[in-house]
């Protein structure tokens, strides 16, 4: 990671918080989510959390864009079977790829399925806006986001 990109370590308590701010977001829309999809592995706990506080299934699934050594490279991921209202949760949209890359390729099971998307963390991109968020970050000057969860 360069040295010229700032670091913002999150809380527990800030976590928390952020779900809790999505949360309110999704009941002030008066939409009913029916299933939660966790991408793994950033969006699992802010999924799980969600899930819990709006009384939704949860399911995980597995994307990454990144390698282990923190560069990004090709998307791969699961394919989300859509049941009723889903809300996919990740832990930042940052180039907006993950989210727009799984809701364009999931397959709804119905005509009445719908999918939102969700991200702890927004960088404002051209390629997917989250219907909800709780932060938005900057573009400039470039940020990483260490969550309570990863070890730096």
């Amino acid at each position: 990671m360069s040295k010229n990109i700032e670091k913002i370590k999150l809380s527990w308590d800030e976590m928390c918080e952020s779900c809790e701010d999505i949360v309110e977001k999704i009941k002030d829309t008066g939409v009913a989510i029916d299933t939660v999809v966790a991408i793994a592995r950033g969006g699992v706990i802010p999924g799980s959390i969600i899930a819990r506080a709006i009384n939704a299934k949860l399911q995980v699934i597995k994307a990454s864009s990144y390698g282990e050594d923190n560069k990004r490279g090709d998307l791969e991921a699961d394919t989300v079977f859509a049941d009723g209202n889903v809300l996919l949760v990740d832990d930042i949209c940052d180039s907006g790829n993950t989210l727009n890359h799984i809701e364009r390729n999931a397959v709804p099971y119905s005509s009445n399925s719908k999918i939102y998307t969700s991200a702890i963390y927004y960088k404002p991109n051209k390629l997917h806006d989250p219907d909800f968020w709780s932060r938005i970050l900057p573009n400039d000057p470039p940020v990483w986001v260490i969550f309570p969860w990863e070890l730096d």
